[in-house]
Formats: structure tokens, C-alpha cells, sequence
């Protein structure tokens, strides 16, 4: 599955086949549209090239819930990939939502795929020397 973000209506029909009979701790398009938003604003904020995005994952853990709660929560979880110039929705489905005290908002964890050119940049920027790898002559 790879559904761009900008498609609410498929976006939509696979929430509800992922969500059916779920009322809490769901996800709308919109949310899935928003999340894709924040994945695309921290990676400019990190410095991270628009050329380099590419590959990038999102993956987006539900709210938890309060220690206190007694039964067995349940939330979506959402997985998006940045692509050339948007983001696609890869993955939707319920598990286990977590707790802790007080419970917590929905979460967002985003990585980058690996790129020397990218280590380089900001290292430099950041006036940072990086070490060239080191080999084993014997």
C-alpha cells in the first residue's frame, strides 16, 4: 500500500477497514495529513535537504493511556514515507496503546535514510570534523 496524503477518500477506506468497530483512539485522514505536515516541518527544521527527504519514514504511535486505566487500550498506528515531493500513507493498524502516568499524547518518531553527502553538510554547519572510517591493515 502506498496512498499519497492528498488522497482523502482511499485514505479514509483503509482507516476504516483497519479501524472497523473502533471508537477511540482513531485516526482520519486528516490526521493522517497533519502528521505528514509535522514529519515534512521537522525535517526542515532539522536542515535536512528537500533532495534528501526522500525514504524518510514517520511512524506515529497512539496517545497513551493513564496507568489508571483498567481495561486494554487499543490505537492506531500510522506509517508514512516521505516520497520525491510528497508523503504516502504505507501503513495503518491497531495495537496495543501504551500508558504511563497521566497518559500522553500521540507520538511521532521520523528517521532519514543514511546519506554521507547529508553527514557532511551538517557537520560543516554545525562545525563539526567527521572521522574517516578506519580499516584493519595486518
Amino acid at each position: 500500500m502506498r496512498i499519497n496524503v492528498a488522497n482523502a477518500d482511499k485514505i479514509a477506506e483503509v482507516l476504516d477497514a483497519a479501524q472497523s468497530g473502533c471508537r477511540s483512539r482513531t485516526a482520519t485522514a486528516e490526521d493522517v495529513k497533519h502528521w505528514a505536515a509535522r514529519a515534512e516541518a521537522r525535517l526542515h527544521g532539522a536542515g535536512v535537504p528537500k533532495a534528501m527527504r526522500k525514504g524518510s519514514v514517520a511512524s506515529v504511535e497512539p496517545e497513551k493511556v493513564p496507568n489508571s486505566y483498567r481495561y486494554p487500550a487499543e490505537g492506531t498506528y500510522l506509517h508514512l514515507e516521505r516520497g520525491a515531493s510528497a508523503w504516502f500513507l504505507i501503513g495503518a493498524n491497531r495495537g496495543r496503546a501504551g500508558s504511563c502516568a497521566g497518559g500522553s499524547a500521540a507520538r511521532m518518531h521520523v528517521s532519514v535514510p543514511r546519506h554521507a553527502d547529508l553527514l557532511a553538510k551538517m557537520a560543516e554547519a554545525h562545525g563539526i570534523t567527521v572521522q574517516a572510517e578506519e580499516t584493519d591493515n595486518v
